[in-house]
């Protein structure tokens, strides 16, 4: 489709049905709009008016994505960051709303049910590293292994 200022609407105004069911990403937006046959430029723009006013929020959707996820697999932080990066969210984006995600959920918690699901018949340090790979704090793992 062309990029003319009807284009722009009539993207902008797709878009606005897709934010109205469920929180979106810039990228995801971009490209569900492009597979409805939106040209680049027209989808680029309908989703950065759309950001503008504040209805797209990657911040936002990297949060709610991370914490709906938390609540349904038991996953490492770096597993989410990497999962959000792969869905178009640049790396800070995509840690903030990890750590935020996590220290609501208790990340004391989710480093004990992690252990737990992917414990393999490992030592107390090689488990301890494993975690430590999987993006758990230090003082998280202190207090874990303390116990």
């Amino acid at each position: 489709m062309e990029a003319s200022g009807e284009a722009f609407a009539a993207a902008e105004k797709a878009a606005l049905r897709l934010v109205a069911r469920a929180e979106q990403s810039q990228s995801g937006l971009i490209q569900k709009l492009r597979a409805r046959g939106w040209s680049a430029a027209v989808a680029r723009g309908a989703v950065a008016r759309l950001a503008e006013s504040g209805l797209v929020d990657d911040g936002r959707f990297a949060r709610l994505w991370a914490s709906a996820r938390l609540l349904r697999k038991t996953i490492s932080p770096r597993d989410l960051i990497t999962q959000l990066q792969s869905r178009g969210l640049d790396r800070q984006t995509a840690k903030e709303a990890v750590q935020e995600a996590v220290a609501a959920y208790g990340e004391e918690k989710l480093a004990a049910a992690y252990r737990d699901a992917t414990a393999k018949n490992e030592t107390p340090a090689g488990l301890r590293a494993k975690l430590r790979g999987a993006g758990f704090s230090p003082d998280t793992l202190d207090a874990l292994f303390e116990g």
